[in-house]
């Protein structure tokens, strides 16, 4: 029985010894405490400090934490022991992890900080006057063990100037009871050195100090297929001969490489490196080498891309493709075609089928685009006025089909009296889809006079002619201000497609 009490005590005294340790993470420094001089030598001015709820006044401490995080100093509470009061806290700077505390102004104000993960910090007694500001400097003394690698055995590994052991067998030594923030690593062996700065952090724990000596090195040497692959080590890229040989130098020690090229898998794993090396890396191809083949004249497109006439000869990744196999007034014939590592040798294509002359007039029927035209020929003004000559110019755009064209006309017409700018619709039935294609025309609109800048009367124009390739002739009607206008033109057609 006497035996479990001892072990139940000793047992506690364990909890309560890291417990004390864990409330002691975060000290307060009460030696540092002194209050801000607002007098007129020293030009320090202070915000103004709000009073407690009770009306009394307050005061305000500013605690300076070292080691610790804006949200770390954000998450503290303050716990009072011998009085109470107004407390308001928060954080004033990120970059100076400030906390601020209002309190009610008495003296023997005795407090202490809670974190939900550092636990409690020590107790301190300050004496507090109305209206003044004070501060404090507060450190978080949590500690870690670091792990330093160095490149020799060994080796003596100094910590801010103090002595903490040597590099073991595997290049490495553990520091324990190492506080949070930046510190100074020192390795030396023999008459080498090297000091590096390190910041140790919660997820920042492993160091290197490598001293600057030259190490032995292994030839290391890669035989690859295909002899283009490239190799990688560490995610560096070494260089590999024509030969599809990789001979390259390194030390004792642990890599990570990758052997990699277009077309194929790559080939990755670790590389454990104490001696010379030889290493064969074939890589598998995701590619087949196959040769299309169709009959004379046929284009053979995969995936819209032309490949070839009659016969194409390549490599295609493994996956699915689309063939089109086409000839000029023949129907496309279309099949899909899926390259895996059994695809090889040579694939013979459907063939298309000849098209039927319903067909090919079905597939002129379904054109539809752009078209424009622009007109110019002389114009002889008849009856209602003496008969004279002027200029008449239209401009055409819209969208025509095989028979009909509809679009936006502009036009001018100049005699001895005054400029005259038409603008309307005008539309078009041709009779045939051949090269040569009579027409009928009707435009529809209104007159504007230039020199008046003002709407004049209507605009009406009917005639017909006919087109040639990109030309066309025609004769139209022109009825104006009770003259009857007659006018012959040449016009000229661009943009769209040809009709045969």
């Amino acid at each position: 029985m006497l035996r479990r009490i001892a072990i139940l005590i000793v047992a506690l005294t364990v909890a309560y010894t890291a417990l004390a340790q864990q409330e002691r993470s975060i000290i307060l420094y009460p030696e540092s405490f002194h209050s801000v001089q607002t007098d007129a030598l020293s030009g320090v001015n202070i915000d103004p400090i709000a009073v407690d709820l009770s009306r009394n006044a307050c005061a305000r401490v500013k605690i300076k934490f070292d080691r610790m995080t804006r949200e770390q100093v954000e998450a503290l509470e303050v716990k009072f022991i011998s009085n109470t009061g107004l407390a308001k806290q928060r954080v004033a700077q990120y970059y100076d992890n400030v906390l601020i505390l209002e309190m009610t102004a008495k003296a023997n104000t005795r407090f202490y900080l809670s974190h939900p993960d550092f636990g409690q910090s020590n107790e301190v007694t300050l004496n507090l006057e109305g209206n003044c500001e004070y501060q404090m400097l507060a450190s978080l003394n949590q500690t870690f063990s670091i792990v330093v690698k160095s490149n020799a055995v060994g080796a003596s590994v100094y910590l801010d100037n103090s002595f903490k052991g040597q590099t073991n067998d595997e290049l490495k030594i553990t520091i324990p009871n190492v506080l949070l923030g930046k510190h100074t690593l020192l390795v030396e062996s023999g008459t080498i050195s090297k000091t590096v700065d390190i910041d140790v952090r919660v997820d920042n724990i492993d160091f290197s100090c490598n001293l600057p000596i030259e190490a032995e090195k292994y030839p290391v040497s890669f035989v690859l297929t295909p002899k283009n692959a490239i190799v990688d080590i560490d995610g560096v890229e070494q260089k590999t001969s024509d030969g599809g040989l990789c001979k390259i130098e390194l030390e004792k020690g642990t890599y990570n490489y990758k052997v990699w090229t277009d077309k194929y898998y790559s080939k990755s794993g670790e590389l454990t490196v104490d001696g010379p090396k030889s290493m064969s890396v074939v890589l598998s191809p995701k590619f087949a080498t196959v040769t299309l083949t169709a009959k004379p004249d046929e284009q053979i497109y995969v995936n819209d891309e032309l490949m070839g006439i009659e016969r194409w000869h390549g490599e295609l990744e493994y996956g699915t493709y689309s063939v089109r196999v086409s000839k000029k007034d023949y129907v496309d014939v279309f099949q899909t075609l899926t390259i895996s590592s059994n695809s090889s040798g040579n694939i013979s294509l459907l063939s298309p089928k000849k098209f039927s002359n319903a067909q090919k007039m079905k597939n002129r029927e379904k054109f539809f685009g752009y078209q424009g035209y622009l007109e110019a020929g002389p114009l002889w003004l008849g009856s209602g006025y003496d008969a004279k000559v002027g200029v008449f110019t239209a401009l055409n755009i819209g969208f025509t089909s095989n028979h009909f064209y509809g679009g936006l006309e502009v036009g001018l017409f100049y005699d001895s009296y005054c400029p005259i700018m038409p603008v309307g619709l005008n539309f078009k039935g041709y009779f045939t889809k051949t090269k040569v294609r009579p027409y009928l025309n009707m435009s529809l609109g209104l007159n504007y006079d230039v020199d008046c800048a003002e709407l004049y009367g209507f605009y009406f124009r009917v005639g017909g002619g006919v087109d040639i390739k990109r030309f066309n002739i025609g004769v139209n009607y022109i009825p104006f201000d009770g003259c009857n206008m007659f006018c012959a033109s040449v016009g000229v057609r661009f943009g769209g497609k040809k009709y045969w």
